[in-house]
């Protein structure tokens, strides 16, 4: 199946905060075909918890707004690339990042993100 868009744990925490940003994301996704990655909702309850906030009604509503996607051995194996092309314009691009960008690129979609390793990187969604 493919998706619009492959969302990043930034764009939720702009989401959830109800920033300007966050506001403009979730009129951007509205009514289309949008994705997460198992991995960043364990970015989401880290954050989640290290901010002392309870994460089950936004894990609710990631659930019932999204598909959840696994973390397959085709993402793991070609996220280091990733990874690698984009440290060649964000020297501290993460290999979270690179497995949202790969993820995206595999579903045909956008990884979105306000977080600066994204910033002129193809298959993402800079905001």
């Amino acid at each position: 199946m493919n998706f619009e868009f492959i969302m990043d744990s930034w764009a939720w925490v702009e989401i959830f905060k109800g920033t300007p940003k966050g506001i403009r994301i979730a009129k951007l996704i509205h009514s289309k075909r949008v994705a997460v990655t198992q991995h960043t909702l364990a970015e989401l309850a880290d954050k989640f918890y290290r901010d002392k906030i309870q994460f089950d009604e936004a894990l609710e509503h990631i659930k019932s707004n999204t598909t959840i996607l696994p973390l397959t051995e085709e993402i793991m194996l070609r996220a280091p690339e990733v990874k690698e092309e984009m440290r060649k314009k964000h020297r501290d691009a993460s290999l979270a990042d690179a497995i949202n960008v790969t993820t995206a690129r595999i579903h045909n979609a956008k990884a979105i993100s306000g977080d600066a390793d994204f910033k002129d990187i193809p298959g993402a969604l800079f905001l």
